[in-house]
């Protein structure tokens, strides 16, 4: 069986971790990258032993040229869409982007959209789904051994358009996908409103699932430290009437239920995240070979629903109150953020 054949579109740093993850897979073959600067392209080509004749300064070029049975877009989160369009015009069957999926809610629909008429899956890669220590919190939670769910709390450093989305798509895994019902945020700070991640500089919020389940929410440089060995302070965790899970992200996990029963593990985000990324690109693959319906842990409409929630974050802080789901949004809602926050003094605290 011919190997399956992946694009790179976008060349930047975060790109290195794709590369590495799909060449554990035998099955794939990465052929071919992109990117709009010919200095950052000819230096990750040579890097990762792409071909000259395999290196292209534009999408449809690399179209041309390439049949591709997988693309992924690294770029920045406000130049997704096109990339996305392109790709879905030139029927890529699998097109995997990185999170969060777009800035704006009507971009993600356009995403979705495009990507629908085209038949290409659209995978948001939301690869905390896939980490080791979130997976043995998902079998405890599935198995009962933490009883009925009574709330969720994640933790990160990095603000909600960082880490904030893998935070909120996480917790939403664990709790088995339910539906949100409302939200009730809060945000602060504009000194990185405009980086490669907009948004505040801080946030919180307050979720209820369609089950009246909590998930309470934290971003921002403010959050507590809990382990000094740690590089990526982000914690999740999830209490039942009959125990409790923690885990961190560089930390490990633990489990303690009724019974009495402990189980912990000092786990490094460093070694997993790899193997995350890498599973998470092997279930597309085995889509792709198996053929027929199939849906990825981390697909498109996920990813909708996980940056409908943080949107959700920004208009109940900007409105001051409470909202429910689905979202009524005006195009361009982070532009009227940022108008909001600089008009609000007490916005940049």
């Amino acid at each position: 069986m011919s190997k399956l054949t992946v694009g790179l579109v976008g060349c930047g740093p975060r790109q290195r971790a794709h590369i590495s993850a799909l060449r554990q897979i035998p099955e794939v073959e990465v052929a071919s990258c992109a990117d709009i600067d010919p200095v950052r392209l000819q230096a990750f080509g040579e890097t990762h032993g792409i071909p000259a004749a395999h290196r292209y300064t534009g999408i449809e070029a690399m179209l041309a040229g390439e049949r591709l049975d997988i693309a992924n877009v690294v770029t920045p989160a406000g130049v997704r869409l096109g990339p996305v369009k392109a790709l879905a015009a030139g029927r890529v069957p699998v097109i995997v982007v990185e999170k969060p999926m777009a800035v704006d809610l009507e971009e993600a629909d356009q995403m979705l959209r495009v990507c629908t008429d085209a038949g290409s899956r659209l995978i948001v890669n939301h690869q905390y789904r896939f980490l080791p220590f979130a997976l043995r919190i998902k079998e405890a939670v599935d198995s009962g051994a933490l009883g009925s769910i009574e709330y969720l709390r994640a933790t990160c450093m990095n603000k909600l358009h960082g880490q904030g989305t893998h935070m909120i798509d996480l917790a939403n895994f664990l709790h088995g996908d339910v539906p949100l019902q409302w939200v009730m945020g809060m945000v602060a700070g504009t000194e990185t409103f405009d980086s490669k991640l907009p948004g505040p500089d801080r946030d919180a919020a307050v979720f209820a699932y369609q089950d009246n389940v909590r998930l309470y929410l934290e971003c921002g440089r403010q959050v507590p430290r809990t382990d000094a060995e740690a590089k990526q302070h982000l914690y999740i965790e999830v209490v039942g009437t009959r125990g409790r899970a923690w885990g961190g992200i560089d930390a490990g996990y633990r489990i303690v239920t009724a019974d009495g029963g402990t189980v912990e593990e000092r786990l490094r985000w460093a070694d997993g995240d790899r193997t995350a990324e890498t599973a998470l690109y092997r279930e597309a693959v085995a889509g792709l070979q198996r053929g027929g319906p199939w849906l990825h842990r981390s697909r498109g409409e996920l990813g909708r629903r996980t940056l409908e929630a943080m949107v959700g974050v920004l208009q109940s802080a900007m409105e001051h109150r409470m909202l429910t789901f689905p979202l009524s949004v005006p195009p361009g809602y982070m532009a009227q953020v940022k108008r909001g926050l600089l008009a609000t003094p007490a916005g940049n605290g």
